[in-house]
């Protein structure tokens, strides 16, 4: 018995060693990966939050008291201490709320401030100590009709934070036969609102571009025959055929028609008005000092038959005449009719560097030497040598000589 004793007392001992060598051998966890491990559990545990698909796109937060709710409008509804969970419901096609617990309310045309005043008066009548919070979530679609001076009339699917102006857009824009200040806007509930279109456009203001409700009429109706029919010219989308306003400058219409851009020469925008004898014309230069002695417009009310021109900015220089490569170059400030007289490469018919004419686009002047200075979209044209001419001339006569011998030769043949 004691010789077991003594066997096993070397056994324990040494199986303590080991014990402790193994644990020494295995060294704690650091505090880092301790927390990166508790992270990826957390990260597992929590659900992503995925990006909702009806994203709201909203110019401000929607004003309770002004947006009114109609069928379709989804709402977040929670009554605590009462209920545990948060519900979802909608107005539904007859334009009632469904609160379970609660009722059903007929909201339809209410403002979202009026019905959560209500389904809060009737929480507190049924539970004394539970409160009603209800919140819009989610904004219903509705058709609205667009008709009249519109380039796609027809019914389009808009919601309630869409303005007369995305209607207006979606129908593919106002034709040039448009009459923008009296634009009807024919309630369902039998309101009609007669909008002046032009102030939203001329100075962006709201009131004059209004949000849409359920079963808007928006009618557009045509300029009258008898208001001022003006022309526009130029490179961009609504030029043609506008009717301007009674007491309506070119200026002013201009701004609300939305035509000026920064790819417009607006110092070379003329007003044309047709005189009474025929082919007189009388001609105002837009956007120029009131005191110009180049007659401006300013002041000058449209009249039937003006013509409004504004060409596009030009940024070449054309070289023409005697040169090896004629045509439009880069403009560049400073450069002389002699510098862009060398980038076309006079040619040998070409009178020497020194016979040049520079056309100015913007007075019409026609200038000569060398020295001219250019500005863009002025025309450079290098003159023909007169030897060059001179020789056209004898050669085309010599031509025209032999012809004529050729005839008589022949009729003398023929007697």
């Amino acid at each position: 018995m004691r010789s077991l004793i003594l066997l096993a007392i070397p056994a324990l001992v040494v199986g303590s060693a080991v014990s402790a060598q193994t644990q020494k051998q295995t060294p704690l966890p650091l505090f880092n990966q301790v927390q990166k491990q508790q992270k990826e559990k957390n990260q597992q545990a929590l659900p992503k939050l995925e990006p909702a698909a009806d994203a709201l796109v909203l110019e401000h937060p929607i004003d309770p008291e002004q947006y009114v709710v109609g069928a379709g409008d989804r709402f977040l509804i929670s009554i605590f201490p009462l209920l545990e969970e948060d519900f979802l419901t909608q107005i539904t096609a007859e334009g009632k709320l469904i609160v379970p617990s609660l009722g059903m309310f007929p909201v339809a045309g209410k403002t979202l401030a009026e019905m959560q005043r209500e389904l809060d008066r009737h929480s507190r009548e049924k539970y004394v100590s539970g409160k009603l919070q209800i919140s819009l979530v989610g904004l219903r679609y509705f058709r609205v009709h667009v008709i009249g001076a519109v380039n796609l009339p027809g019914i389009y699917t808009v919601q309630h934070i869409n303005r007369l102006s995305d209607a207006i857009a979606a129908a593919g824009g106002l034709s040039a036969a448009a009459d923008y200040y009296a634009i009807q806007i024919r309630r369902h509930s039998g309101a009609t609102l007669s909008i002046d279109f032009s102030n939203y456009l001329r100075t962006g203001d709201l009131d004059a571009n209004p949000f849409l409700l359920d079963g808007d009429v928006i009618f557009i109706k045509q300029a009258g025959p008898t208001l001022p029919k003006v022309t526009i010219e130029g490179r961009f989308s609504n030029r043609g055929i506008h009717y301007a306003r009674p007491g309506e400058t070119a200026e002013d219409l201009l701004m609300r028609i939305a035509t000026i851009s920064r790819n417009q020469d607006l110092r070379s925008a003329v007003l044309k008005r047709p005189g009474a004898e025929q082919g007189a014309t009388s001609i105002f230069r837009l956007f120029a000092p009131k005191d110009s002695a180049n007659g401006s417009a300013h002041g000058h009310v449209l009249q039937d038959g003006d013509i409004i021109s504004i060409p596009s900015i030009r940024d070449s220089v054309y070289v023409q005449g005697a040169v090896q490569y004629p045509g439009a170059y880069p403009f560049h400030s400073g450069f002389l009719a002699r510098d862009y007289a060398g980038l076309a490469g006079p040619n040998f018919q070409s009178d020497g560097l020194t016979s040049f004419q520079t056309r100015h686009h913007l007075s019409g002047e026609i200038a000569s030497g060398p020295d001219e200075p250019v500005h863009a979209g002025d025309t450079v044209e290098v003159k023909t040598a007169r030897r060059i001419v001179m020789k056209d001339v004898l050669t085309s006569a010599a031509t025209v000589v032999v012809q004529l011998v050729q005839f008589f030769l022949i009729y003398r043949s023929l007697k």
